[in-house]
């Protein structure tokens, strides 16, 4: 019968018995032997391997998940390590006396020159009653951490119900913060006025030259400039996302109260309209799309840069003479012919009559529409101050990273609620929604979700989290496939247990 056990020496049991009361034993190596060749058969007596081949640091110890009775004493032996047959094992403490000795099944351990390589794993079972007597001595810079290890400390991990507790309730104190605890918002700063960094990398307050805000102009490139809006087609914002000029509106007045009336004015003005709007929510812009002869994308011949001859509409008539004698008429002249109709007369005579026709287009441009000389151009309004520096970085968006980063200090009272307990809007335009869903998980898996509304131009940042400890085998959670509608939420499980989970998750951007 093979001699596969491991058994206490006389001096494990003695240490062992003294332990009880006193210090624990302290496992720190394990030891491999080749048996001079031949199996052995384990004894108490012995105070060392038959020959000893290898010793390195015990990667864990921990209590067997069905029999609480046996101590697991794990090492892993990596690939640069072998060139040996294992046929004997034992483990000693950190005295260097042999506290278990035990047999093994012969096991070839190669070395990596030799063209295959392989870590190997053993682990070695002691009957202890009291395994709270055996700790580990480690050496972290030498061991290796198996998958079932990472597996018993993640189960341990997640079956804490304060595994996360105070890290949480951190974020949730940082978050809850507005007084600027990462101190990168220098004191001070008046209305409009923007962070700009100065020569020695700090940020300052300060205001921006140029154009001020409301500013109509027309950019030589065909695009709005940073902090310009296209005014082509009608805009219309939340009244939060360009605070500058809503106040700046509101100081000058003369803008129309609701939408209906700025929908009525572009309607008579074949969808121009030269009024801001203000609601309580939103701000409309002006629209100048024809006696500006504003740019219009996709048709042809007028998109920025384009230019137009001049041209009337096509004026027409008829005039028509007495009757006269003769069956050619004269040649007319400019926009005027002479015609002969026979067998005609006019009121009033008798014999054929000249008739006389005239037409614009005989002599100069004419189309469907009156306009001068024209170069198309894309009208635009200025925004907001949105200093740039000369590497052409957008300060409006990195305002916007600084202030992400800076975990959003807001009154969220000032938030303005997109869909309820879902998706809001802060006064910085920042969007964040938010969204539970159920995931049924079998090994890796992966759900597709739908944001409460699409992002308007970019989402910055989505992630999710279980908050239940029912997925005790979820090692880690991540998203892919990022866009403006939605996420993929994807779940990395070592196990094909289906379970299903109340899957939390959150994402920002614009």
């Amino acid at each position: 019968m093979p001699n596969y056990y491991t058994i206490l020496t006389e001096k494990g049991k003695a240490k062992l018995a003294a332990a009880q009361n006193g210090t624990p034993v302290q496992i720190a190596e394990f030891a491999l032997g080749d048996g001079n060749g031949s199996d052995i058969v384990p004894s108490e007596a012995m105070t060392a391997l038959v020959h000893e081949v290898h010793k390195r640091p015990v990667n864990s110890i921990y209590i067997h998940a069905q029999n609480p009775s046996w101590t697991v004493v794990e090492v892993v032996v990596p690939q640069d390590v072998g060139g040996f047959t294992v046929r004997e094992i034992g483990m000693y403490d950190a005295d260097g006396d042999l506290f278990a000795i035990g047999g093994y099944p012969a096991t070839y351990k190669p070395l990596l020159d030799s063209g295959v390589g392989k870590e190997l794993c053993i682990r070695a079972v002691l009957t202890i009653s009291n395994a709270s007597t055996i700790k580990l001595s480690i050496d972290p810079s030498v061991v290796t951490a198996t998958r079932e290890f990472v597996d018993r400390a993640m189960e341990t991990h997640n079956d804490s119900p304060t595994a996360h507790g105070a890290a949480f309730q951190a974020l949730a104190n940082h978050i809850e913060d507005t007084d600027d605890p990462h101190q990168t918002i220098p004191a001070g700063g008046e209305p409009g006025q923007v962070l700009i960094r100065q020569q020695d990398g700090s940020l300052a307050w300060g205001s921006v030259g140029g154009m001020p805000v409301g500013t109509l102009h027309f950019p030589s490139t065909g695009k709005p400039d940073p902090g310009s809006v296209a005014v082509n087609v009608k805009q219309k914002f939340l009244r939060t996302v360009y605070p500058q000029l809503v106040a700046r509106v509101l100081n000058d007045g003369g803008y129309l109260a609701t939408e209906e009336a700025w929908d009525a004015a572009a309607a008579a003005n074949e969808g121009s309209c030269g009024r801001y709007a203000l609601t309580d929510t939103h701000i409309i812009l002006p629209c100048y799309r024809h006696y500006w002869a504003a740019a219009q994308a996709g048709i042809e011949g007028k998109a920025a840069g384009d230019w137009a001859g001049d041209a009337i509409r096509n004026i027409t008539g008829e005039w028509e003479g007495a009757a006269a004698t003769g069956l050619n008429p004269p040649e007319g002249l400019g926009a005027i012919r002479a015609s002969y109709i026979s067998g005609q007369e006019a009121a009033g005579v008798t014999g054929p009559s000249r008739g006389f026709s005239f037409d614009a287009s005989r002599v100069v441009p004419t189309a469907d529409e009156n306009r001068p000389k024209t170069s198309y151009l894309l009208p635009c309004i200025k925004v907001a101050d949105v200093p740039t520096n000369a590497a052409e970085v957008d300060m409006l968006a990195l305002a916007a990273l600084v202030a992400e980063i800076n975990g959003n200090k807001v009154d969220r009272s000032e938030w303005v609620t997109l869909v309820p307990d879902r998706a809001w809007q802060r006064p910085d335009g920042i969007i964040e929604q938010i969204g539970t869903v159920s995931f049924p998980t079998s090994g890796d898996s992966s759900l597709a979700i739908i944001f409460p509304i699409p992002f308007p131009n970019k989402t910055l940042h989505g992630e999710w989290h279980i908050w239940d400890a029912s997925l005790s085998s979820v090692i880690g959670t991540n998203v892919r496939d990022v866009g403006l509608s939605g996420m993929t939420l994807v779940a990395d499980k070592d196990t094909a247990q289906s379970i299903t989970v109340q899957a939390h998750y959150y994402a920002f951007g614009r």
